[in-house]
């Protein structure tokens, strides 16, 4: 008899660590996408802030045929040559 209560004992400790098994490993993913946030998040505070760079851009020509519902148009940005 004690065999057997030891055994059900031992079967519902495994079925409970089975159970428990998929819940710890997403609490483990969980944290270490916190913790990769936070950690870029703390190198982000080392940058420098640039003034941004706007692009030129004119358009050259517009073409009146209609391609999938959108008029189709040519763009000359200032790097070009």
């Amino acid at each position: 008899m004690r065999r057997a209560a030891t055994v059900a004992r031992m079967k519902s400790k495994i079925v409970v660590t089975l159970f428990a098994l998929p819940f710890f490993a997403v609490g483990v993913w969980m944290l270490w996408s916190v913790s990769s946030s936070v950690h870029d998040a703390w190198r982000m505070q080392e940058w420098v802030p640039v003034d941004p760079d706007e692009p030129q851009a004119s358009i050259i020509d517009r073409e009146l045929r209609w391609r999938h519902d959108r008029p189709r148009y040519s763009v000359r940005s200032a790097n070009q040559v």
